[in-house]
């Protein structure tokens, strides 16, 4: 395979992937939403949330930008502490919730 041609694909790949992974999470979110209702939903509804921030980094070229680090991390924090203080998580958790802090505080002094 030719450089030019590895490097669109690649790109294409991960508009593909990113936009699988938010549609899959948009719809098992909505199942979540239907039969255990709004608080069976919360972990799907920030996952999703994360999702959607992916999707606007890939498809605008900004993925590295601080701003969208930030939105996204945050996302990441508020899934970690939600499933560490309601679902009972463990040392993960609290591992992504510090790694989520530190990228948005690093982040936002770029702001």
């Amino acid at each position: 395979m030719s450089d030019s041609a590895e490097s669109s694909l690649i790109p294409t790949l991960a508009r593909v992937g990113s936009v699988a992974l938010a549609v899959a999470l948009v719809l098992s979110t909505g199942f979540l939403l239907s039969e255990g209702g709004l608080a069976a939903a919360v972990p799907g509804l920030l996952a999703t949330a994360m999702a959607l921030v992916l999707v606007y980094g890939v498809f605008t070229g900004q993925l590295f930008e601080p701003r969208v680090q930030v939105a996204f991390f945050v996302g990441v924090g508020a899934w970690a502490g939600y499933n560490y203080l309601v679902a009972d998580g463990g040392a993960i958790d609290l591992l992504l919730l510090a790694l989520a802090t530190l990228v948005v505080a690093q982040q936002a002094r770029k702001l």
